[in-house]
């Protein structure tokens, strides 16, 4: 019977640890050590190539021993083909709310999974369409005031955004929450053989 693995998370995003926690798997964090700046998006066929090589680059930059299950992942969100990461301060955050009202987005996911006595990392992403309504100018500033999102790509997070905020969506909410929880879940369930022996 195959049992969920201890994952060590490259990450200090409270979502992802409780979307893995939520789904069964125990869970301890370390911090990654990649600068996300150091690629850039024109170095990258598509925005997909970009963020999956952002959350390879964070499991290779954290000390790995080979009976550990190593996970990182990145999300970005993409509006009007201009890539939108976390924002650097109130003022760019408010730009990218603007920029996202009454208009569909991507949210793009990647995750890269580091397996015992593998030597090929497994990156795999997912992609989620997000629909805003039109905001003032009063509610935009009212939720960054509020929520502070300025370690969430794109300035938001869909699990705390007022209800006037989201039209509608279509994908894996978990793929906006920065998680493609069932691609991974599949994943390592394909991947059960490793751990048989740990």
């Amino acid at each position: 019977m195959f049992t969920k693995p201890a994952i060590l998370l490259a990450s200090s995003s409270p979502r992802r640890s409780d979307i893995l926690k939520q789904f069964g798997y125990t869970v301890d964090s370390v911090e990654h050590s990649f600068n996300e700046d150091s690629l850039l998006i024109d170095d990258f066929p598509s925005p997909r190539d970009y963020v999956k090589e952002i959350a390879k680059q964070k499991a290779y930059s954290v000390s790995y021993h080979n009976n550990t299950v190593l996970l990182a992942a990145d999300t970005i969100v993409v509006c009007d083909h201009t890539i939108l990461g976390k924002p650097k301060n109130y003022q760019q955050a408010s730009s990218y709310l603007s920029m996202l009202q009454g208009k569909a987005h991507y949210v793009i996911s990647a995750f890269c999974l580091r397996l015992p006595f593998k030597d090929r990392p497994i990156i795999r992403s997912s992609l989620s369409t997000v629909i805003f309504n039109c905001l003032t100018s009063h509610q935009i500033d009212d939720y960054i005031n509020t929520h502070k999102p300025f370690d969430k790509a794109g300035a938001y997070g869909i699990q705390e955004c007022p209800p006037y905020f989201i039209s509608s969506y279509s994908g894996s909410i978990y793929t906006i929450m920065g998680l493609p929880i069932y691609i991974l879940n599949q994943t390592i369930k394909d991947s059960h053989q490793v751990f048989v022996s740990l």
